[in-house]
């Protein structure tokens, strides 16, 4: 599986990578995350993954999806 990169980033502020985890072979990943601070606040998330020798594709991220916490 290929390394996916888990971003997240606040409205206005760049992305910065919080986890990196491997897909499995369909191009699955999941992971959990504890958000440290209390809300509310609301982060948008994607994953990327990045361009390698043993992957014929470019540099390319998911749709953003909004996380609101409470």
């Amino acid at each position: 599986g290929k390394v996916v990169e888990l971003q997240a980033r606040s409205p206005g502020e760049r992305w910065i990578t919080f986890r990196t985890v491997r897909a499995s072979r369909r191009g699955r990943f999941a992971t959990r995350y504890t958000f440290r601070q209390s809300g509310p606040a609301l982060y948008l998330m994607r994953a990327r993954v990045r361009e390698a020798d043993d992957y014929p594709y470019a540099t390319g991220v998911s749709h953003t999806a909004r996380v609101r916490v409470r």
